[in-house]
C-alpha cells in the first residue's frame, strides 16, 4: 500500500509542477529590401488564448491576437501589418517594409492561465549608406612614405565593411581601421 501512495503523488507532482513549453520564432534574424514583405512567426507545443507581436521600441504593434484568426492589426494608422495565428502559432506579415520597421520584434503568447511566454526576432531593413573618402582616384605613395585617406560609410544598414586594394589584391599590411560607429 506504501507503494501506490508514494507512486500517485509521484505523479500528482510531477502534472503540477510542469511548465507550459517554450516559444520558437521564425526566423531568428532576417534582412530585408525597403517595400519588400516579410513573415515572421512565433511558435509554441502548448495553446494560448492571445498572442501580441510588438516591436522592441515601441513603434508598432499588434496586440491580443486570438488563436485562429487573421487580419489587419493597426487599422488605418497602420496598413502595413497583418496576422495569421492557428492555436499553437502566431503570424505577422509586414508589407512593404519602412525603415521605422527595423529592429528587434517580440511575440508573446499568453495561455488561459495568463503566463506568458516570449521570443524576438531581428528585422534589418537594408539601407544603402553614403560613402565618403577624402581622397579619390589613384595614389602615388613613395615608399616608406605615410599617407592618411579617411574614408566612411553613414547610414547603412547592416553596417558594411571597408575593404582596401592594391590593385586585385586586398591590402592588410600596415593599415589601421578605426570604427567609430557600430
Amino acid at each position: 500500500m506504501l507503494q501506490i501512495t508514494v507512486f500517485i503523488i509521484f505523479i500528482l507532482a510531477a502534472d503540477f509542477t510542469r511548465g507550459w513549453g517554450e516559444i520558437t520564432v521564425n526566423p531568428e534574424k532576417t534582412l530585408a529590401k525597403l517595400e519588400e514583405s516579410v513573415h515572421l512567426s512565433c511558435e509554441s507545443a502548448d495553446k494560448f488564448t492571445t498572442c501580441s507581436w510588438y516591436q522592441t521600441n515601441g513603434e508598432e504593434s499588434c496586440d491580443n491576437i486570438p488563436p485562429q484568426a487573421m487580419s489587419q492589426c493597426g487599422g488605418r494608422s497602420n496598413p502595413h501589418l497583418f496576422y495569421n495565428s492557428t492555436e499553437t502559432s502566431c503570424g505577422l506579415t509586414i508589407t512593404g517594409v519602412h525603415a521605422q520597421h527595423n529592429g528587434n520584434w517580440t511575440c508573446r503568447l499568453t495561455n488561459q492561465d495568463s503566463e506568458e511566454l516570449e521570443s524576438q526576432a531581428e528585422l534589418i531593413v537594408f539601407s544603402q549608406g553614403n560613402f565618403e573618402c577624402t581622397t579619390y582616384g589613384t595614389v602615388t605613395v613613395k615608399v616608406g612614405e605615410t599617407i592618411v585617406v579617411d574614408c566612411f560609410a553613414d547610414h547603412a544598414r547592416p553596417a558594411g565593411d571597408i575593404i582596401w586594394k592594391i590593385g586585385d589584391t586586398q591590402e592588410t599590411r600596415n593599415i589601421i581601421i578605426i570604427n567609430l560607429l557600430p
